[in-house]
């Protein structure tokens, strides 16, 4: 009996390095869906890239939303200028 409990003890201490056995379950359930770990270093490397190139691009469209905002207002204005001219012409 007590060699059965020292074993189970020794199986559930945890291992340098190693997750913890509840961690390997459910880590577990997810390695038949793919072959590659969830949070390797290409993984991180592709996200950051994805989400940098996401930031461009919306903060892009933003500035080019004001910008284009301005444009408008400045040819308004010159054609406000324009029909001045012309009415006192």
């Amino acid at each position: 009996m007590t060699a059965e409990v020292e074993q189970q003890e020794l199986i559930d201490l945890p291992v340098a390095g190693r997750p913890p056995r509840a961690a390997r379950r459910v880590f577990g359930l997810f390695s038949h869906i793919s072959a590659i770990p969830l949070f390797t270093s290409l993984t991180r490397r592709i996200v950051v890239l994805n989400m940098a190139a996401l930031i461009v691009l919306v903060s892009g469209i933003l500035f080019l939303n004001q910008f284009r905002a301005g444009l408008i207002d400045a040819r308004v204005s010159a054609l406000l200028t324009q029909g001045e001219i012309i009415a006192g012409a």
